[in-house]
């Protein structure tokens, strides 16, 4: 309408706030890596796990032996007891894990990746700042990355090379689901691809996306199946046999690493892109849910020779946090930017404030400080607070908040959501700020395929 909306206000004291001192609270366009030490250049490999829940592993919950590969990693390594994704869609991931930056909704990534070359500011992310070093970085999926842009956003963070499933030679290959083939089409190319690097000596970094694990949760023909109970729903049942495949290419994938002497050497870091909803709070998808199946996600950094194995990451962190701990397990400083990450490698605060996004504009926003969570969903309603201490199924908000509680909430939202748009355009005249929401449209919902 042509009302303004509570939003409003908040939004404007950002823009003030941007004119007056000509900054964006986040920025990374002047990103560069200093090597702190002379030692041998460390190589950092990063696996994205596709629509991997924490929940839905064998790490988060015992007993559950979807993925046996990544839980022997654990001993080894640091688990992240609670990670979270900032949006739950997979290009938002990897600005989060590989910009280091919050990223946009669907609409805003879309748009920032299309304008990029006209005007908006650029995000250097990490592949970008350690090819200045002389690195070697590729990224390998056997998905397709033609959706909303995804392939401009990939490009616009610096990656020498780009291998997806016609650049892997799986055009032969039957599809696992509508984004492409099943994993294993990528262990071969990935390991050969690393063999090259260390034939050159040129340290490399590399990025994984995997595919088995996305609707419909349909893991290949070939791949044994098993049954994880006998009233489980159909439905989970395949997706836990998803994982389970997905754990066994990353197995062939490490072996294969450990046969080309790089293990002791390199920096892995396995980490879901977003969770997934299986009919919690009738739900069936993950991009328009902001509850904590949809965020929460399993994280893994293993180091051989750099860390200590066997340890926990505790305290509230989320997917941006990735790149400053990657940074310093690589030996170096990022110099010339503001990014909103911390460290796994350091202790954060009880009550940190983590914050979320759905990724279709203007539906919710989500905050945690503590074990209280906030979801806001642009007036449509009040305010929504839950306490995951005493209801972690996210069940009933509470009946009894106060209005100045509710109100600072609100702004917190609000204000973020403006920040990350005025980092990510430079300018909030530039944001993407659309007359109604993408999900209004219903010729546009009608594309979407089929996730009851």
């Amino acid at each position: 309408t042509a009302l303004p909306a509570p939003e409003d206000q908040i939004r404007a004291e950002v823009i003030r706030e941007f004119d007056r001192t000509g900054q964006a609270r986040w920025s990374s366009a002047d990103l560069r890596l200093v090597p702190v030490g002379r030692g041998r250049p460390r190589n950092l490999v990063v696996v994205m796990l596709e629509s991997m829940r924490a929940k839905s592993t064998s790490m988060h919950t015992p007993g559950l032996a979807t993925t046996p590969y990544l839980e022997s990693i654990v001993r080894k390594g640091l688990l992240v007891e609670d990670m979270s994704a900032v949006i739950p869609r997979t290009a938002a991931a990897w600005v989060a894990i590989l910009g280091g930056q919050y990223p946009l909704t669907n609409e805003g990534t879309a748009i920032w990746a299309a304008e990029r070359g006209r005007g908006a500011p650029d995000m250097r992310g990490l592949p970008g700042a350690l090819g200045a070093l002389g690195y070697a970085t590729a990224f390998f999926s056997p998905a397709h990355v033609g959706l909303l842009n995804d392939r401009e956003l990939l490009q616009a963070l610096g990656f020498d090379s780009l291998f997806t499933h016609r650049d892997l030679g799986a055009g032969d290959e039957p599809d696992a689901n509508y984004f492409g083939p099943a994993d294993e089409v990528m262990v071969k190319p990935v390991l050969e691809w690393t063999r090259q690097q260390i034939e050159q000596g040129k340290p490399f970094m590399k990025a994984i996306m995997t595919n088995v694990g996305h609707h419909p949760y349909e893991p290949p023909a070939h791949w044994p199946r098993i049954e994880f109970g006998k009233n489980l729903d159909r439905r989970l049942n395949n997706y836990y046999n998803c994982l389970r495949y997905v754990d066994g290419v990353l197995q062939q994938i490490m072996q294969g690493y450990e046969e080309l002497g790089v293990l002791d050497n390199t920096v892995f870091v396995f980490v879901g892109d977003h969770g997934q909803m299986f009919g919690e709070h009738r739900l069936w998808q993950s991009f328009n849910s902001i509850y904590e199946p949809a965020l929460r996600v399993p994280a893994i950094v293993y180091a051989p020779g750099m860390l200590a194995g066997g340890q926990a990451v505790t305290g509230a962190r989320q997917q941006v946090d990735l790149f400053p701990t990657m940074v310093e397990l690589l030996g170096m400083r990022a110099e010339g930017a503001r990014l909103p990450g911390q460290s796994l490698l350091e202790p954060v605060e009880p009550d940190r404030a983590i914050f979320f996004s759905t990724s279709i504009e203007s539906t919710y926003l989500g905050m945690r400080r503590g074990q209280r969570k906030y979801v806001y969903s642009f007036e449509r309603d009040p305010v929504a607070v839950y306490d995951l201490a005493q209801d972690a199924q996210e069940a009933a908000p509470l009946a009894s908040v106060s209005g100045d509680e509710l109100e600072e909430a609100r702004r917190s939202l609000v204000e973020w959501k403006a920040q990350v748009e005025t980092s990510a355009y430079g300018h909030p005249a530039r944001s993407y700020r659309p007359a109604r929401s993408w999900a209004d449209d219903p010729s546009e919902r009608r594309t979407l395929p089929d996730n009851r």
